[in-house]
C-alpha cells in the first residue's frame, strides 16, 4: 500500500548517485542491493546498502537517500 512503512524489504539500485532510482527486482551480482525499512518504494528508516564488489553501508535513510 502506498504510504505504509515496511521492514526487511529488498530493493535494488538502478542508475549512478545521485540519480539512484530504487526498483524491487533485480540482481545483485550487477546492482546494488538495499535491505531494510522501506516507505514509498525509497529506503526509508533503517537499513544496509551492499555494492556489487561487498562494501556496506548500515545506516539510516530518509525518502531514498543516507541521511
Amino acid at each position: 500500500v502506498n504510504g505504509d512503512n515496511h521492514k526487511g524489504e529488498t530493493l535494488y539500485v538502478l542508475g549512478e548517485y545521485p540519480d539512484w532510482e530504487w526498483v524491487e527486482s533485480g540482481d545483485k551480482d550487477t546492482q546494488p542491493k538495499f535491505q531494510g525499512q522501506v516507505k514509498d518504494g525509497k529506503p526509508n528508516g533503517l537499513g544496509v546498502l551492499t555494492s556489487t564488489n561487498g562494501w556496506k553501508y548500515f545506516g539510516s535513510w530518509k525518502n531514498g537517500e543516507i541521511w
